[in-house]
């Protein structure tokens, strides 16, 4: 065999090494993409489970509530344990640490966050007072940046809340929806708790 002939098939093994090294490596990627999509689907469904349970629907009603009080122009104290802020807070944590999947977050909750965040801020911004309230100037920022995206993916699909139409009809959808969950098909309803 020549040097050259050598050479060659030195080459040609050292192809095929690279070759087979970056096909594993490939295998490796696409297997571990499949493990962190499927552990992203079961986490955004027992997030979804959470979000439903009959303790935080109780929550969401009684928040949509003091929420579509503050829309029609009354003084509304946010303040303290709040349930729903705290549960985007954490859908917000996993999105931007990319533990969650940006789609399957955006397929299950952005339609509530966009309603959401439309309701704090339509008449002053009541994220800002929570934060002075409870001297804490972080509190809920993850949840204001998962609004923050979700709005900005609406407005790349040509959704744009600058007219007061649209944003009066998202807010009452949002006020429909959330304040009859307590509501089952027996009539009986969510406890509502003191007045």
């Amino acid at each position: 065999m020549s040097p050259e002939s050598s050479l060659v098939a030195a080459w040609a093994t050292v192809l095929v090494t690279v070759i087979a090294v970056l096909a594993g490596l490939g295998g490796v990627w696409w297997q571990l993409r499949k493990t962190s999509l499927l552990h992203s689907a079961e986490m955004v469904t027992a997030l979804a489970e959470r979000f439903n349970s009959e303790t935080m629907r109780y929550s969401r009603v009684h928040f949509a509530e003091l929420l579509e009080s503050h829309c029609r122009g009354n003084s509304v104290w946010l303040s303290g344990d709040l349930p729903v802020l705290s549960f985007f807070e954490h859908v917000g944590h996993l999105v931007r640490r990319h533990a969650l999947d940006e789609q399957m977050a955006w397929n299950r909750f952005s339609w509530l966050l966009a309603r959401y965040y439309l309701a704090l801020t339509v008449r002053g911004n009541l994220l800002a007072d929570i934060r002075q309230k409870e001297t804490e100037p972080e509190l809920y920022i993850e949840f204001e940046w998962l609004c923050r995206w979700a709005l900005q993916r609406y407005r790349r699909l040509g959704v744009w809340l600058d007219g007061d139409s649209l944003r009066e009809a998202w807010l009452d959808q949002l006020f429909a929806q959330e304040t009859h969950l307590g509501e089952n098909g027996s009539g009986s309803s969510v406890p509502r708790g003191p007045a």
